[in-house]
């Protein structure tokens, strides 16, 4: 009786570090999470300077159209953004600590100034 004690209690050890495990490796199994809060797909923006916000997590590497950004203590960005006349692409590259990526990309429009 004391050896199938001994293995029940060694099975609960063994299932409760599996799982500590997986809940700690839950953001690498999941990957980069980012979304872009501002602009909106499809708006339409009068300005010719916008500020592009959004939130990332688990991330090695940010980008806006090429461009390395940061992200704060919180996992928030804002980084200005020059719109030239018409539909303009914006993308937002987070690239995950594996090489795992998301893109976001948003179409905007700003009409021409005359």
């Amino acid at each position: 009786m004391r050896a199938s004690r001994k293995k029940a209690v060694l099975a609960l050890v063994g299932l409760f570090v599996a799982v500590y495990g997986f809940w700690q490796a839950r953001s690498y199994l999941s990957g980069p999470q980012l979304e872009v809060e501002y602009p909106r797909e499809g708006e339409r923006i009068s300005d010719e300077r916008i500020t592009v916000k959004g939130t990332a997590a688990g991330l090695a590497r940010l980008t806006l159209d090429g461009r390395q950004i940061f992200i704060d203590e919180k996992g928030n960005f804002e980084e200005d953004f020059l719109l030239a006349s018409g539909v303009s692409v914006i993308e937002v590259k987070g690239i995950g600590k594996f090489g795992t990526e998301r893109v976001i990309r948003r179409m905007v429009y700003r009409p021409s100034s005359r």
